[in-house]
């Protein structure tokens, strides 16, 4: 598959806009050697294994909608089932990109939503851009025809092992999570606990984690020791997801919780924005390394 190149004094980016228009890995330059920040799998599982690794935008959902299904003012939408009764991760992912523009540090990539999206005229666009030792992404959600609810956010598969550490601390503000049966949130929050709690910057260890947090204030930060990585993002941005495997931890932010949908329609208040021709869905965040 092609890929566009962006090239930075200190990172690199390869994006392949044909597999879901995802940064498949990202470079940074310690010395005269370029050091991988994400887990990649191989070009085989662009296409065999697409959420499994590297990093990419989650839209115009992220995280699991449970069932497949959800209510919108009174009616009743459906979603490819893609991760077994559910649907995960928006369309983005499983759809290629049209490349708008490329220069030597940003590129510009779009998508018109399919029919796997049942509203008329959604599109979403987004901007990737490398600037010192910071990677920007930016993405819009918008409309031409119908009204819909919308979220976003970004899953990127951080390597666990890096510059020379045997593991990850990831520092999150956040002091309340989902509860969650079978991960499908029920709507209530609780208090971090044990495992949960990643507000001093625990190690990932032993964790098994696959949870949605309701940020507080403050960056999110990983640190491998040597270096560390910062993650802030627009005000929009008051949720993320952290999910562990033995190789990667995944930090993702989003604009909602996960089965954002179908909360808002029992009327829980999650982070779902209405996206109309004249009110787009707009969000960042910016990931910078700290040697």
């Amino acid at each position: 598959m092609k890929s566009i190149e962006l090239r930075g004094a200190h990172l690199r980016a390869t994006i392949v806009p044909a597999a879901g228009g995802r940064v498949r890995r990202l470079g940074l330059r310690r010395g005269d050697a370029w050091g991988p920040l994400l887990y990649d799998a191989g070009a085989g599982a662009l296409t065999q294994q697409p959420l499994l690794s590297g990093s990419y935008l989650m839209a115009p959902w992220p995280g699991r909608v449970a069932g497949a299904s959800f209510e919108w003012r009174g009616r009743r939408y459906e979603l490819p089932a893609n991760h077994g009764p559910h649907s995960i991760h928006g369309r983005g992912v499983w759809l290629p990109w049209r490349v708008d523009d490329a220069s030597d540090d940003a590129c510009r990539l779009s998508l018109a939503l399919d029919d796997g999206w049942p509203f008329r005229g959604g599109a979403v666009t987004q901007d990737i851009r490398i600037d010192g030792p910071t990677l920007e992404q930016r993405v819009v959600v918008s409309t031409r025809a119908d009204a819909f609810p919308a979220a976003a956010g970004w899953h990127p598969w951080f390597r666990r092992t890096l510059a020379g550490a045997d593991d990850v601390a990831v520092r999150l503000p956040a002091s309340r999570v989902y509860d969650a049966v079978d991960l499908i949130p029920t709507g209530a929050l609780v208090p971090v606990t044990a495992d949960l709690d990643l507000r001093r910057g625990a190690p990932v260890a032993g964790r098994a984690l696959d949870a949605c947090y309701v940020l507080d204030d403050g960056g999110i930060l990983l640190d491998w020791g040597a270096l560390r990585l910062r993650i802030t993002s627009s005000a929009n941005v008051r949720y993320a997801v952290v999910y562990t495997t033995p190789h990667a931890v995944c930090v993702e932010p989003q604009t909602a919780a996960n089965d954002a949908f179908n909360l808002t329609s029992r009327g829980i208040a999650c982070g779902v924005a209405v996206v109309t021709p004249d009110s787009p869905l707009t969000a960042w965040t910016r990931w910078t390394v700290e040697p």
